[in-house]
Protein backbone atom coordinates (compact mmCIF):
# COMPACT_ATOMS: atom_id res chain seq x y z
CA UNK A 1 0.00 0.00 0.00
CA UNK A 2 1.40 3.25 -0.78
CA UNK A 3 2.94 4.77 2.38
CA UNK A 4 1.20 8.35 1.75
CA UNK A 5 -2.42 6.96 1.76
CA UNK A 6 -1.56 4.37 4.84
CA UNK A 7 -0.37 7.46 7.13
CA UNK A 8 -3.46 9.98 5.51
CA UNK A 9 -6.02 6.77 6.59
CA UNK A 10 -3.87 7.07 9.64
CA UNK A 11 -4.04 10.42 10.36
CA UNK A 12 -8.01 10.38 9.36
CA UNK A 13 -8.43 7.68 12.04
CA UNK A 14 -7.07 9.88 14.18
CA UNK A 15 -9.66 12.79 13.77
CA UNK A 16 -12.62 10.77 13.28
CA UNK A 17 -11.97 8.87 16.70
CA UNK A 18 -12.31 11.88 18.43
CA UNK A 19 -16.10 12.19 17.02
CA UNK A 20 -16.55 8.37 17.35
CA UNK A 21 -15.77 5.44 19.44
CA UNK A 22 -12.75 4.12 17.56
CA UNK A 23 -10.21 2.15 19.73
CA UNK A 24 -6.34 3.88 19.57
CA UNK A 25 -3.97 2.64 17.34
CA UNK A 26 -0.60 2.52 17.21
CA UNK A 27 1.18 2.02 13.92
CA UNK A 28 5.33 1.38 13.46
CA UNK A 29 6.54 2.56 10.09
CA UNK A 30 9.96 0.58 9.38
CA UNK A 31 11.49 1.08 6.28
CA UNK A 32 8.21 2.01 4.72
CA UNK A 33 6.30 -0.65 5.76
CA UNK A 34 3.41 0.11 8.18
CA UNK A 35 2.53 -2.53 10.83
CA UNK A 36 -0.66 -2.24 12.97
CA UNK A 37 -0.95 -3.06 16.69
CA UNK A 38 -3.90 -2.52 19.13
CA UNK A 39 -3.80 0.25 21.76
CA UNK A 40 -2.46 -1.84 24.53
CA UNK A 41 0.10 -3.45 22.40
CA UNK A 42 3.14 -0.43 22.54
CA UNK A 43 5.38 -1.84 24.20
CA UNK A 44 4.93 -4.86 21.33
CA UNK A 45 5.62 -1.94 18.65
CA UNK A 46 8.75 -1.28 20.16
CA UNK A 47 10.20 -4.49 21.02
CA UNK A 48 9.72 -4.94 17.30
CA UNK A 49 10.98 -2.02 15.98
CA UNK A 50 14.59 -1.52 14.95
CA UNK A 51 16.78 1.43 15.25
CA UNK A 52 15.65 4.73 13.06
CA UNK A 53 11.88 3.46 13.24
CA UNK A 54 8.58 6.03 14.30
CA UNK A 55 5.75 4.27 16.41
CA UNK A 56 2.81 6.85 15.91
CA UNK A 57 -0.09 6.79 18.26
CA UNK A 58 -3.69 7.37 17.64
CA UNK A 59 -5.47 10.18 20.24
CA UNK A 60 -6.66 7.72 23.33
CA UNK A 61 -4.97 5.75 26.33
CA UNK A 62 -2.26 3.27 26.37
CA UNK A 63 -0.18 1.39 28.45
CA UNK A 64 3.33 2.29 29.64
CA UNK A 65 6.14 1.42 27.81
CA UNK A 66 9.94 1.35 28.02
CA UNK A 67 12.21 2.63 25.03
CA UNK A 68 15.73 0.60 24.68
CA UNK A 69 16.24 1.39 21.06
CA UNK A 70 16.89 4.22 18.86
CA UNK A 71 13.58 4.87 17.94
CA UNK A 72 10.96 7.96 18.61
CA UNK A 73 7.41 7.20 19.63
CA UNK A 74 5.15 10.04 18.45
CA UNK A 75 1.73 10.89 19.95
CA UNK A 76 -0.82 13.55 18.67
CA UNK A 77 -0.34 15.98 21.22
CA UNK A 78 -2.16 16.12 24.81
CA UNK A 79 -5.00 13.45 23.43
CA UNK A 80 -2.61 10.47 23.36
CA UNK A 81 -2.00 9.73 26.88
CA UNK A 82 -0.01 6.82 28.14
CA UNK A 83 -1.70 5.58 31.39
CA UNK A 84 1.71 5.71 33.64
CA UNK A 85 5.24 6.24 32.84
CA UNK A 86 8.15 5.61 31.34
CA UNK A 87 11.93 4.60 31.14
CA UNK A 88 14.26 5.26 28.42
CA UNK A 89 17.76 3.21 28.28
CA UNK A 90 19.10 3.44 25.03
CA UNK A 91 22.92 2.13 24.95
CA UNK A 92 25.96 3.58 22.70
CA UNK A 93 27.45 6.85 22.01
CA UNK A 94 26.31 7.94 18.58
CA UNK A 95 23.97 10.86 18.65
CA UNK A 96 20.29 10.50 18.16
CA UNK A 97 18.74 11.55 14.97
CA UNK A 98 15.05 12.47 15.81
CA UNK A 99 13.25 13.04 19.46
CA UNK A 100 12.40 10.15 21.68
CA UNK A 101 9.47 10.81 22.90
CA UNK A 102 6.78 13.84 20.80
CA UNK A 103 4.03 14.75 21.67
CA UNK A 104 2.90 12.47 24.30
CA UNK A 105 1.34 12.88 27.92
CA UNK A 106 2.41 10.55 30.70
CA UNK A 107 -0.01 10.26 33.72
CA UNK A 108 3.24 8.95 35.64
CA UNK A 109 7.02 10.14 35.57
CA UNK A 110 9.72 9.39 32.60
CA UNK A 111 12.62 8.16 34.06
CA UNK A 112 15.97 8.27 31.04
CA UNK A 113 18.69 5.92 33.09
CA UNK A 114 21.21 6.01 29.47
CA UNK A 115 20.73 8.29 26.75
CA UNK A 116 22.97 8.75 23.52
CA UNK A 117 23.45 12.60 22.67
CA UNK A 118 21.05 14.91 21.18
CA UNK A 119 18.99 13.48 23.29
CA UNK A 120 15.76 15.15 22.64
CA UNK A 121 11.76 15.14 24.04
CA UNK A 122 9.55 17.26 22.37
CA UNK A 123 5.51 18.46 23.28
CA UNK A 124 5.73 15.81 25.81
CA UNK A 125 3.36 16.32 29.26
CA UNK A 126 4.44 14.36 32.41
CA UNK A 127 4.43 14.07 35.90
CA UNK A 128 8.38 13.99 37.02
CA UNK A 129 11.22 13.99 34.69
CA UNK A 130 14.25 12.13 36.11
CA UNK A 131 17.89 12.25 34.24
CA UNK A 132 20.07 9.27 36.17
CA UNK A 133 23.24 6.90 35.78
CA UNK A 134 24.71 7.71 32.95
CA UNK A 135 26.52 10.95 31.38
CA UNK A 136 23.99 12.82 29.15
CA UNK A 137 25.36 15.40 26.49
CA UNK A 138 23.30 17.83 24.80
CA UNK A 139 19.92 17.20 26.32
CA UNK A 140 16.60 18.78 25.17
CA UNK A 141 13.22 19.60 25.95
CA UNK A 142 11.61 21.53 23.08
CA UNK A 143 7.69 22.84 24.43
CA UNK A 144 7.09 20.18 27.30
CA UNK A 145 5.09 20.61 30.48
CA UNK A 146 6.57 18.84 33.74
CA UNK A 147 3.76 18.82 36.52
CA UNK A 148 6.19 18.02 39.22
CA UNK A 149 10.02 18.25 39.54
CA UNK A 150 12.92 18.41 37.08
CA UNK A 151 15.61 16.06 38.19
CA UNK A 152 19.32 16.28 36.89
CA UNK A 153 22.44 15.03 38.00
CA UNK A 154 26.15 15.96 37.51
CA UNK A 155 26.14 13.93 34.56
CA UNK A 156 23.73 16.08 32.63
CA UNK A 157 26.81 17.89 30.65
CA UNK A 158 24.84 19.98 29.10
CA UNK A 159 20.99 20.89 29.01
CA UNK A 160 18.45 23.23 26.71
CA UNK A 161 15.10 24.23 27.28
CA UNK A 162 13.15 25.44 25.11
CA UNK A 163 9.68 26.85 25.78
CA UNK A 164 9.17 24.26 28.56
CA UNK A 165 7.41 24.40 32.19
CA UNK A 166 8.89 22.93 35.17
CA UNK A 167 5.65 24.03 37.44
CA UNK A 168 6.72 22.22 40.92
CA UNK A 169 10.75 22.29 41.16
CA UNK A 170 13.98 21.80 39.10
CA UNK A 171 16.69 19.71 41.07
CA UNK A 172 20.22 20.06 40.28
CA UNK A 173 23.04 18.47 41.93
CA UNK A 174 25.70 20.31 44.09
CA UNK A 175 28.59 20.77 42.39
Amino acid sequence: MNKKLLLSTFLAACFVQAKADVAPTVMLSHNGQWTMYMYDQVQQAVDAASDGDTIYLSNGSFEPFNVTKRIMVRGTGPETIISGGCTVYIAGQNPLSMPVLDALTFTGDVSVTCANKQFTIRKCQMNDLNFTESDFHDVKLDRCDIQGTLHLTQKVKEFNCFNTKIRAALRLPSW
